[in-house]
């Protein structure tokens, strides 16, 4: 019942025999009873900041993918953006006795993990990530996926281009913002800080943050970067709301892949993140990290995967 038969040298037969008269008792492995006696729970903690965020959601079903094909189960708790919520769910995830964590912190602080660390507790981060914390993370290539969102807003003759952030000090806003401004720079555009607008990763703050932008016509950005999935849904709806089309009268660029981008009309842009390369990296760091032996510790240090541009119908040429 171990799944250890062939190992000890039980008979396919008997084997089968045995697992088939548990099944009519109603028999099951006392998995919290095995762990106390193996010193593992082959658990893994997962946190995330908001479910309700596709990107999460999608990271989230495909960490519990890879972590099932290493025979591991998954708990998972959702911060839902509050720090002191994450410091709960830490505590929590730890009073499991989960064999290792995976991590997308909030991004605000990371001083109440440094103690989780301390206790020897297997720890890798992904997504919103501390490049000064020694501790192995991975991530999507933020900056270089900034940059050609609006290297292809350039190309096309934009030259006022809004940015819609999402949580200003989150690793991931603070990447992709510093790639648009970047970009800029090399076109020769000096940075206008009254062209951003965004205070978290919701689409209520993508809707609020664009009718800022668009609030006075004259100073209009001509094309908008959205640095998520959930910004760039609230920002179509507030250009619509505003008598504008999408394209016609602003183009907009998403950071952040998702399946409805390609059924909007007009399509929408998208700087695509590896979401499922995102999960293998994350629970094959960890599993090094639990089991050294297996395939070496994990170096500490930010890994960065990279993304692609696809193109679709929401940015005009002018």
């Amino acid at each position: 019942m171990s799944g250890r038969a062939e190992q000890c040298r039980i008979a396919p037969a008997t084997r089968q025999l045995i697992l088939a008269e548990a099944g009519r008792l109603g028999v099951v492995v006392d998995q919290y009873a095995r762990g106390l006696r193996l010193r593992q729970t082959l658990t893994i903690g997962l946190l995330i900041p908001d479910i309700a965020n596709p990107f999460f959601a999608n990271l989230a079903c495909a960490v519990e993918k890879a972590a099932r094909a290493h025979g591991y189960a998954v708990l998972l708790c959702d911060s839902q953006e509050s720090t002191a919520l994450e410091m709960e769910s830490v505590n929590l995830l730890h009073g499991r006795r989960v064999d290792g964590m995976i991590l997308a912190p909030v991004g605000e602080e990371h001083l109440h993990l440094l103690s989780l660390q301390q206790t020897g507790m297997p720890i890798v981060l992904v997504d919103r990530v501390f490049p000064e914390w020694e501790v192995p993370s991975v991530v999507s290539d933020n900056l270089s996926g900034a940059r050609m969102a609006v290297n292809h807003l350039l190309a096309c003759g934009h030259r006022r281009i809004g940015c819609v952030q999402g949580l200003p000090t989150s690793y991931s806003n603070m990447e992709r913002l510093r790639g648009y401004k970047s970009a800029l720079e090399d076109a020769g555009i000096r940075f206008d800080a009254k062209l951003v607008s965004g205070s978290d990763f919701t689409a209520e703050s993508g809707y609020r943050g664009t009718l800022e932008l668009c609030e006075n016509p004259e100073k209009r950005p001509s094309a908008l970067f959205a640095l998520g999935s959930l910004l760039a849904f609230g920002a179509i709806r507030a250009i619509h709301e505003c008598g504008l089309k999408v394209a016609a009268d602003i183009s907009v660029v998403s950071f952040d892949e998702q399946p409805w981008a390609q059924f909007l009309a007009p399509s929408l842009t998208t700087v695509a993140q590896p979401v499922e390369q995102l999960a293998t990296q994350a629970v094959s760091m960890l599993l090094g990290a639990m089991k050294p032996g297996t395939g070496g510790k994990p170096t500490a240090g930010v890994r960065a995967l990279p993304v692609e541009l696809i193109f679709r119908e929401s940015v005009r040429t002018l």
